[in-house]
């Protein structure tokens, strides 16, 4: 996805109903942590309160695929962000312990991945978003562009995108680096971006 796509994607979240419910803020939010943490989906909506430390900015993600746990750090404005959630959950009503879901349904209970994916589809569908095959985009997807993002801030920083492939890994949750590899699928900016560090490394070697 593009930044532009992901503005337009939460832009009709944030219209969902009914009206002054919590429904628009869950899916909203939900997507704009899938695209700032390359979380899975499942991994979000597992989600207790307790899991996300909003004094420090981590959220801690319990043994799931591969039975790995590990933290994730949230940058001040995510925090801000899921800490907005938060208070607006409370104003609903939801229960505070920390065992608690983080995401709730209109029922109170924990976010379905049906009813989420559900969600999501209407709204690609809405906007007509297609991948470059020309399929529908799935929410999956939120977690390549993640990874191809920061693929993409390796080259434009002049990092050695190998030598960065293992902290992603363990980022994303993966038990090796093949598992990582096959998310990275080029966008048209990371290849600018290369061809422009191939160009002056050409350019260097000649000086």
């Amino acid at each position: 996805y593009s930044e532009a796509e992901l503005q337009s994607i939460l832009r009709l979240a944030r219209q969902l109903g009914p009206p002054h419910s919590l429904r628009p803020h869950t899916s909203a939010t939900i997507f704009s942590l899938l695209w700032v943490s390359g979380m899975r989906i499942s991994e979000v909506l597992n989600l207790n309160l307790g899991d996300v430390d909003l004094e420090n900015g981590v959220i801690y993600i319990r043994q799931t695929k591969f039975y790995k746990s590990r933290l994730i750090p949230l940058s001040p404005s995510s925090t801000a962000a899921l800490r907005r959630y938060r208070n607006q959950r409370a104003r609903h009503g939801h229960s505070p312990p920390a065992t608690a879901p983080f995401f709730v349904n209109q029922r109170g209970k924990r976010c379905g991945s049906r009813g989420i994916q559900h969600v999501f589809c209407d709204i690609v569908e809405q906007l007509k978003i297609k991948t470059t095959q020309g399929r529908r985009p799935r929410i999956h997807d939120f977690r390549h562009s993640f990874a191809t993002g920061w693929l993409n801030e390796f080259y434009k920083s002049g990092k050695d995108p190998t030598a960065y492939l293992p902290i992603l890994a363990t980022y994303l949750g993966h038990s090796n680096i093949a598992n990582t590899q096959v998310y990275l699928r080029p966008s048209l900016e990371l290849l600018q971006t290369a061809g422009q560090q191939f160009k002056n490394h050409i350019h260097q070697r000649k000086g």
